[in-house]
């Protein structure tokens, strides 16, 4: 494969990795339901653009501009704790979603067989973190052998076939009685449904999907080249993961409205509602297993995405490392090193809590939310922008220098031009007046 192929591969992966995933899928529907339904869609759809995208434009800027040596090491700091932190309860949803694959693929083999529900899971916590631990050993796998290029080629020959699942399921639900009360709870804003806490939920959530603050482009340069255009890149991107959210709002709202008169504000939303509707289906079992075979290899992709940047991240220390006769043996050790690291810690959101291995994680809340729901709630209020703060803040000299408008304008249209000093503007003063109003909201 040509390097100029195999780059626009790289990219296509990773918008595919931040739209099509399980922040857009999983979590997307339930923030809605936490926060009003379509004002909050309203909200989020514009600070996609607003907060989202710049940010995405600044992050692709410094993978330029960043070099691998200790001084720069402030930058990889934040990013190294947040890919650390998501991949230890992403694994344990992604697990979820390899749970559900195994079992619309026996229902497929044994039709009499009947369906698993989460309960099973929290249930017998071990086999969560079981299924947890299959993943990352499953992602570091493929980072070690350095066989990326086979999983990208292999969801590129099926992007048709996940276009088509997604399409089916769009007309599926479309076809339902409660479409009508789901498209206008999703896309009538009701502002009376606004919350101080709405915008924080926005920023948090456009920040997650688009992998923004994790370092991802801090480490993937590969990802495109110094001829193409960065606002053009990030504006694709921006769209891709607004419009695969939208979808999945409206293939999952008409069955949760379906059987409920209200919405369901809780993270098991997609795992409680879908999987018993393709058992409607004519061949369900088989269009089950499909959409969560895609699913899974989204999560996969997206995992591997958050591994490949947290060993970018920790290698200039590898780098600067007196002994350094074998490199490649040693960043080796790192990621194994790396995924022991995340099997322990995986254990604590799996099991419930730490060093009670007989506690249900269902049952162990702390403040009305599991430990699932606590990390992702820090995740997303806390950690995840107060790391693009940094970010913002850190970078205000390169955002200032004449090399951030030359990178804006390189390879342009005319229009390049005047998105440069709004561009400019956002990113020193709006984006970081908004999250530290949002942060000073919740405390005080």
């Amino acid at each position: 494969m040509s390097t100029g192929s195999h780059r626009q591969l790289l990219f296509l992966m990773i918008s595919l990795g931040t739209s099509f995933s399980l922040g857009n899928l999983w979590r997307f529907p339930f923030v809605v339901s936490e926060n009003g339904g379509g004002s909050f869609v309203f909200l989020y759809v514009i600070l996609g653009f607003l907060v989202g995208l710049p940010v995405l434009v600044l992050e692709m800027f410094l993978s330029s501009e960043i070099q691998q040596g200790r001084r720069q090491l402030f930058f990889r700091c934040v990013p190294l704790i947040l890919s650390f932190f998501v991949l230890t309860y992403y694994s344990v949803i992604s697990g979820w979603v390899l749970f559900f694959l195994t079992d619309f693929l026996m229902l497929m083999l044994v039709p009499d067989r009947s369906a698993q529900g989460l309960f099973v899971l929290f249930r017998e916590p071990w086999l969560q973190w079981m299924l947890a631990s299959v993943h990352i050993i499953a992602f570091v796998f493929i980072w070690m052998t350095q066989k990326e290029s086979l999983l990208w080629r292999f969801r590129t020959v099926l992007l048709p076939l996940i276009f088509v699942t997604l399409g089916l399921l769009l007309y599926r639900s479309l076809q339902l009685p409660s479409i009508g009360d789901s498209l206008r709870y999703l896309f009538y804003p009701d502002f009376e449904e606004w919350s101080r806490y709405s915008v924080g939920h926005a920023i948090g959530h456009v920040f997650f999907t688009l992998s923004v603050g994790f370092g991802v482009f801090l480490t993937v340069k590969e990802i495109y080249a110094s001829s193409d255009h960065a606002p053009s890149i990030a504006l694709r991107m921006t769209i891709m993961d607004i419009l695969f959210s939208l979808a999945s709002l409206i293939v999952i709202f008409p069955i949760v409205f379906l059987q409920r008169d209200k919405a369901h504000s809780n993270p098991f939303l997609l795992f409680d509602f879908l999987p018993p509707s393709f058992l409607t289906y004519k061949y369900g079992a088989f269009f089950g297993f499909l959409f969560f075979f895609f699913l899974y290899l989204s999560a996969l992709n997206s995992s591997l995405i958050l591994f490949r940047a947290l060993i970018g991240l920790m290698k200039p220390l590898l780098d600067n490392s007196v002994d350094s006769a074998k490199p490649e043996f040693k960043l080796n050790q790192l990621g194994v090193k790396t995924g022991l690291a995340l099997f322990v810690f995986s254990s604590f959101p799996s099991m419930g809590v730490p060093f009670n291995f007989l506690a249900q994680a269902n049952n162990m809340r702390i403040n009305n939310f599991n430990l699932i729901e606590r990390m992702d709630h820090f995740l997303i209020h806390w950690l995840l922008p107060l790391g693009v703060l940094c970010m913002l803040l850190m970078s205000r000299a390169h955002i200032r220098s004449s090399g951030f408008l030359e990178y804006v304008l390189k390879n342009g249209s005319g229009a390049a031009g005047w998105f440069y000093k709004p561009l400019k503007a956002t990113l020193l003063y709006f984006i970081p007046l908004l999250i530290l109003l949002d942060m000073i909201s919740r405390i005080l």
